[in-house]
């Protein structure tokens, strides 16, 4: 019988579906209207503040990223100016010399993962799925670690992190691209 028949394929589509359940993390979105987040962001400023003392966290030329998709997912990329990131010599990314990844490591950063508005259509948490920092996995920040503000009628959301057991608070200015109401 061909692999393909309807027996297989009800095989294989189960399986699919059991695969993709148990690599999944739960997320139950609730979805008020409106979604005042939902767009597409670029960043503008990305500053850390440890002990007092603020500094650019990503060069004084960040690029970067964030989308919240309407679905309630969201991906975010933050790099350093893209100039000062080292080009691999080998041209291959698994073959970076230590000082190359060392750079890429300390000069990005990159996540994916679901998100909720409040009632009112603010941001009120996210999940992290995925991250380039692997100790972020899993984590569900809510808006004691993570506060996303709207200003100027919404052409603008500050992002406010708080790292939990550090004194290190990063805060990121994004701009939505293409026009805000």
């Amino acid at each position: 019988m061909h692999p393909l028949t309807y027996p297989g394929l009800l095989t294989a589509l189960l399986s699919s579906l059991h695969l993709a359940a148990a690599h999944s993390i739960p997320f139950e979105p609730h979805k008020p209207t409106p979604n005042l987040v939902a767009g597409t962001w670029s960043v503008v400023t990305a500053n850390i503040t440890t002990n007092g003392t603020t500094a650019p966290a990503f060069g004084d030329h960040p690029t970067g990223i964030l989308i919240f998709a309407p679905t309630f997912y969201f991906s975010e990329l933050i790099t350093v100016d893209t100039a000062t990131l080292p080009r691999f010599a080998s041209n291959n990314r698994a073959d970076g010399t230590a000082a190359e990844n060392a750079a890429v490591v300390a000069g990005t950063i990159g996540q994916i993962g679901n998100y909720t508005v409040a009632s009112d259509g603010t941001f009120e948490s996210d999940l992290i799925i995925a991250s380039t920092f692997p100790n972020w996995i899993g984590l569900d920040r809510n808006m004691t670690a993570l506060n996303e503000t709207l200003e100027e009628g919404g052409r603008f959301m500050r992002e406010m992190l708080h790292d939990a057991g550090t004194t290190t608070r990063v805060e990121i200015l994004w701009e939505r691209v293409g026009g805000w109401e």
